[in-house]
């Protein structure tokens, strides 16, 4: 089987369409959210901005300091709430489109009587084992106060600079005002949706597939850059390259996300394809996305009942 009849199998405009709805549903909620968080920060934000002035001119930098560490993200259980949504819908996202696929194998290898998939007819639900959902409440939270800590370490850096310059508290309030409106925009809540979704969904998708369930079905796997004119010379470089699926820490460093606006895919290769392990990048992923994760294993951590379940 080729490169090309695999990307036809899996259909990759529905994996792009899947990716698309999770951002979107996100993008939704954050928007609300955050429209309600900036104009709660700047009211904190404003209650502050006297007694900074005070502190400062008496050059009290610990006055300064202590005033500025008071300094806290509104609305964060919400937002980590929205977050957790955002990471569990992607992950059960690509685990249910990991199983259409593997439901499609099985009726091409129909000869195989050893994949234990659910029955094609009917819906689906993904079943995480605790251990998974304390891994993915985990998550959002790093990533929840990671976001939130950049927000308000950002805001503190600007009032640092606007008081030895002598803004007024006009001029602070107003250049606080866009500090928020960058951080808390539609932008910055595109990239996390894009950078998280991609993550997550993949790590579905790599689990279904490295399900014990499966009793290796899947033998190896090939790296998908979805190629278009917004394709990093990195992905392209990637593009077709095939690894086995005991090389752990090659598809650890190299699952996608591996930049940002990275929409790369596996693609599952059976053990009744013939396949090389020909994978040999010449690049590393981005910076920030360079650290290696095993996000697939984690959702298979505890597992004792099938991960994809029919609705009854």
């Amino acid at each position: 089987m080729t490169f090309a009849d695999r990307k036809r199998r899996a259909d990759t405009a529905k994996i792009l369409e899947d990716m698309d709805k999770l951002e979107a549903a996100f993008l939704s909620d954050a928007q609300k959210l955050n429209k309600k968080r900036q104009e709660q920060l700047l009211k904190r934000v404003s209650r502050l901005l006297t007694p900074l002035q005070e502190a400062h001119a008496k050059n009290d930098s610990k006055g300064v300091e202590s005033l500025l560490a008071e300094l806290r993200m509104p609305s964060s259980k919400e937002w980590k709430k929205t977050l957790k949504r955002l990471i569990k819908s992607s992950a059960e996202s690509g685990v249910l489109r990991a199983h259409v696929e593997l439901l499609k194998l099985r009726e091409l290898y129909a000869f195989s009587d050893d994949i234990n998939v659910v029955s094609e007819a009917g819906d689906y639900k993904v079943v995480f084992p605790p251990e998974a959902m304390k891994f993915i409440d985990n998550y959002a939270y790093e990533i929840g106060v990671i976001t939130e800590a950049t927000v308000i370490e950002r805001i503190k850096e600007h009032l640092r600079v606007g008081l030895k310059e002598g803004l007024t508290t006009k001029e602070l309030t107003d250049h606080i005002q866009k500090v928020t409106a960058t951080w808390l925009s539609r932008n910055h809540a595109e990239t996390i949706a894009r950078v998280e979704t991609s993550k997550m969904y993949n790590a579905g998708r790599l689990a279904r597939w490295l399900d014990p369930d499966t009793n290796g079905f899947v033998e190896a796997l090939q790296y998908d850059s979805i190629v278009d004119r917004r394709t990093t010379p990195m992905c392209k470089s990637l593009d077709g390259m095939v690894v086995a699926v005991s090389n752990k820490s090659m598809i650890d460093q190299f699952t996608p996300p591996n930049h940002y606006n990275c929409r790369a895919t596996w693609l599952p290769i059976t053990k009744f394809e013939e396949w090389e392990d020909n994978f040999k990048p010449t690049e590393k992923p981005d910076k920030d996305f360079d650290s290696k994760h095993n996000h697939a294993r984690k959702l298979l951590e505890g597992k004792k009942s099938p991960l994809v379940q029919e609705n009854k």
